[in-house]
């Protein structure tokens, strides 16, 4: 068994001991309950001593004695918020609440300078709505019954989509992705009030508003911070967009002035949005933004999304101040490279000679390190990896403390190497995951990925430590199934005559609230293993207390349609479906019950219903659509 110089305590396995109810709990000020044998406090926070270790929790993420005595409200209470230009409907604190009405005005009215719109006809039309949300799930599940298709333009991003507004509605809506950390930027906000704006830009002056202005001005004018006395400077630069366009133009594959213009809204995805930024910052920074107005009256002419031809190119240049496309482009990428933050000794982008001059900086300044940070991690979620380790190497090495810095630091290495779950990782990945986990001991992400890499060594036992923490602090945003899968493997791998049913009720004993996921990982096991009666009887004990998710029902379903149990398969798939409407996948499994049930008459039923749903749903789901039209041919 192969070992860390760096991992100096060795973790004892939850079994062969007394476990005993986990009845001491810490409440925490994001509404988190950690519970654990006991509690022990001092100055500086307090130790939950847990089965799986000591679990130190840092003073200021405590609740105060007044927090912890009032029980966790099931759902955040939601509260409406009117200013001068917005009514916004959240279930954030008071502070942040008001956060966002102070930033959120203060960049409505910079805006309306902006856009020159008219104040008076904007005026009748307020409030405009939005709603916020400080809890993901509670996000996604309104951002699943209002804009469902909208998922599939945020697989293009690590982070998925954090927002977005509804023409159809008119109304924002948006996670409150920035309040767990407390940051005061409200980016995401910005971004959106901004897609509002373009829309009363848009009604205003009757234009179809173009789709790398509609992106790229989001996006610049995301980055506006609103001080006191109402004044709003110009934007700081977005420290990734800058990133890209200056490495793309160092590598030489940049965008031309007509081709960012002339990419469709549904190619609009990473690089696009980096470079829709830059055109937009062209023209507010540029000379002093003097044809910022010029390109404004372009767009009136603007009547399309689309390629651009070559009368609109020619109006384009003309509010450019330029004669041809070639001279602006030069024009345009020069401004760009003269935007490298810190000068010569902070070079920015992905060339080859650039990453040279990075990994040159022996000890990088405190700013200049964060700096490196910012641009390592953009390019980290954009998977510029080799790019990506330089920068976030020389940030650790000018000392930044951000934990996000050593995690996409252990990613990136990871990925560049084309390793998975099982491999070893780098040590200096896994030194990263342990800086990451010291620095935010109560993020359950870095434990998990830490757990991962202990795996990968065969350090099962301090593996299960990490992973059985992870879960013990999982909040709502985290992947608690896939943290309960893996804990169980490990729990069973340390103890591989332990019956997985007891060691299942040892790990509940240890996590009680994390009941549920637990009880589901045990389903993946025993799936796994291809032992289907214990799957069966495991599911059936779980829908008969009527405390099975849909994927555990759908499990079952499957179960009994390869068993031949068409009948209780089909009642099943139909369930579920009456249900959920969102659930269409499951539509050609009941179909196929129906058919082998020879109830043709219920199956012609529910092709026209499967077919009725999916039309009206905005998701790409041909894989559906085609098993229909196979099931018909047949």
């Amino acid at each position: 068994m192969r070992r860390f110089g760096f991992l100096l305590v060795l973790c004892a396995t939850v079994f062969g001991q007394d476990l005993g109810p986990a009845s001491a709990q810490l409440r925490l000020k994001d509404g988190r309950v950690l519970r654990g044998r006991s509690v022990t406090r001092d100055k500086s926070g307090a130790v939950l001593h847990t089965v799986f270790g000591k679990l130190r929790v840092p003073k200021d993420r405590l609740a105060t004695g007044t927090q912890e005595a009032k029980p966790k409200a099931e759902k955040p209470t939601r509260r409406k918020r009117r200013t001068k230009w917005l009514e916004i409907e959240s279930d954030l604190s008071e502070s942040r609440a008001q956060l966002y009405s102070d930033q959120l005005d203060a960049f409505f009215d910079h805006m309306i300078v902006v856009y020159e719109l008219d104040r008076d006809r904007l005026k009748r039309d307020a409030p405009y709505r939005m709603q916020v949300y400080r809890r993901r799930k509670d996000f996604k599940k309104v951002q699943g019954e209002v804009a469902p298709g909208i998922e599939n333009k945020g697989q293009a991003f690590a982070e998925g989509v954090a927002g977005f507004y509804s023409q159809q509605h008119r109304c924002i809506f948006m996670w409150d992705a920035e309040g767990m950390q407390g940051a005061t930027q409200l980016e995401v906000a910005k971004h959106e009030t901004t897609h509002l704006l373009n829309s009363l830009l848009a009604r205003q002056i009757a234009i179809n508003v173009p789709t790398w202005f509609e992106e790229g001005a989001a996006t610049y004018f995301s980055m506006s911070i609103a001080l006191p006395g109402g004044n709003v400077p110009e934007p700081r630069d977005h420290a990734g967009a800058l990133a890209e366009v200056i490495g793309e133009i160092e590598a030489g594959k940049p965008y031309t002035g007509r081709g960012i213009r002339s990419v469709s809204w549904n190619a609009f995805l990473g690089r696009e949005y980096s470079w829709g930024w830059a055109l937009v910052r062209f023209f507010r920074q540029h000379q002093g933004g003097k044809r910022w107005s010029s390109l404004l009256k372009h767009l009136r002419t603007v009547s399309a999304r689309g390629p651009v031809g070559d009368s609109q190119e020619k109006r384009f240049l003309e509010s450019a101040g330029f004669k041809n496309s070639a001279a602006f482009d030069r024009k345009w990428h020069a401004f760009l490279l003269k935007a490298k933050p810190g000068g010569r000794l902070a070079p920015v982008g992905t060339a080859p000679a650039v990453l040279e001059r990075v990994a040159a900086v022996k000890k990088p300044a405190a700013a200049l390190a964060r700096n490196f940070a910012r641009i390592g991690m953009s390019l980290a979620r954009v998977r510029e990896v080799e790019a990506a380790v330089v920068y976030l190497r020389a940030a650790m090495r000018g000392g930044v403390k951000d934990p996000d810095v050593p995690y996409h630091l252990a990613l990136a290495l990871v990925e560049r190497e084309d390793l998975g779950v099982e491999d070893m990782w780098p040590r200096e990945a896994v030194a990263a995951l342990h800086k990451a986990v010291d620095l935010a001991p109560l993020r359950s992400v870095y434990r998990l990925a830490f757990g991962t890499a202990l795996l990968g060594y065969e350090h099962t036992d301090h593996a299960q430590h990490e992973l059985g923490l992870a879960l013990l602090c999982a909040g709502p945003d985290d992947d608690d199934l896939q943290l309960a899968v893996m804990l169980l493997g490990a729990t069973l791998e340390l103890a591989p005559k332990e019956e997985p049913e007891a060691a299942l009720e040892k790990l509940v004993a240890a996590l009680p609230l994390q009941k549920s996921a637990l009880r589901a990982a045990l389903a993946y096991r025993f799936q796994e293993d291809e032992d289907w009666d214990k799957l069966a009887k495991l599911l059936e004990g779980r829908v008969k207390i009527k405390a099975a998710t849909i994927e555990e029902r759908a499990m079952l379903a499957g179960l009994y349609k390869v068993s031949d149990r068409l009948d209780d398969a089909a009642a099943l798939y139909a369930a579920i479906l009456a249900e959920d409407a969102t659930a269409l996948r499951y539509w050609p499994d009941c179909i196929e019950c129906l058919l082998a049930l020879g109830k043709n008459d219920e199956a012609a039923t529910a092709f026209s219903n499967a077919r009725a749903a999916l039309k009206s749903d905005p998701r790409d789901l041909g894989w559906i659509r085609r098993r229909l039209d196979k099931l018909e041919a047949e």
